[in-house]
């Protein structure tokens, strides 16, 4: 029954049948091999957006203005939880086109060391760095993709490869250079999934990144519903 839930996320394999306590018979069972979706499912991006002409021009704008001017902005498209947010948000990463490079995270409602837990999503699929790999193998990814050993370093910081002291402006300096190395052959796409939940130094972060990015072409993306005007309102 798990299985049937998230079938259209992973990718698994059969396994020999399971003889569980208070079951007559074996149980089918299967061996996760990888996942796929976000939260467990996948929504379906390809059918047409409809009713969107605002909002679409608006997105067209913003890229045109990151690719033109080589400066960062920022999209941030709130709603209600259903009405499209993440369609939208795919609309938008797949308008900027092949040449576009594009990272993702999310921030979290709950747990411990979550303030930078979106930055640790994006510079993990970045730098390709796997759940199972060392803190030094990913230290080495992360300096390899962005090729600057102390920009990986206070990243690595910041989302719990290394337990090396870094004050958060040094933090904030070394995401800005990990935007713009990942920006430097064509625009990025930064995709921020419900920043309603983001501490407020993760969303000062984001605000420093914008006033500081250096001819480089990034678009800030996020969603969110509608409790983050409370914290930002000129968001």
């Amino acid at each position: 029954s798990t299985w049937h839930l998230v079938r259209d996320a992973v990718e698994v394999e059969a396994v020999e049948p399971l003889e569980l306590k208070g079951k007559s018979e074996k149980v089918a069972a299967y061996r996760l091999v990888s996942a796929r979706g976000l939260d467990g499912y996948v929504r379906r991006h390809d059918s047409p957006i409809v009713g969107r002409d605002e909002e679409l021009a608006a997105i067209d704008q913003a890229l045109r203005e990151v690719v033109d001017t080589r400066t960062a902005r920022m999209i941030t498209i709130i709603g209600d939880a259903g009405i499209g947010k993440s369609r939208l948000a795919q609309e938008v990463i797949a308008r900027a086109g092949p040449a576009g490079a594009v990272v993702r995270g999310r921030c979290l409602a709950y747990g411990d060391g979550i303030t930078f837990w979106p930055l640790r999503e994006m510079a993990g699929e970045a730098a390709e760095i796997r759940f199972d790999d060392k803190p030094e193998d990913g230290i080495a990814k992360l300096a390899a993709r962005i090729g600057d050993a102390d920009v990986a370093a206070r990243i690595a910081s910041a989302i719990g490869l290394s337990t090396a002291p870094f004050p958060l402006n040094e933090i904030r300096w070394a995401v800005r250079k990990f935007l713009e190395a990942l920006a430097a052959h064509g625009p990025l796409v930064a995709l921020v999934d419900d920043i309603h939940w983001a501490e407020t130094a993760f969303l000062e972060l984001l605000e420093n990144v914008l006033q500081t990015i250096e001819d480089a072409p990034i678009l800030l993306l996020c969603t969110s519903r509608h409790d983050l005007l409370e914290k930002r309102p000129e968001w």
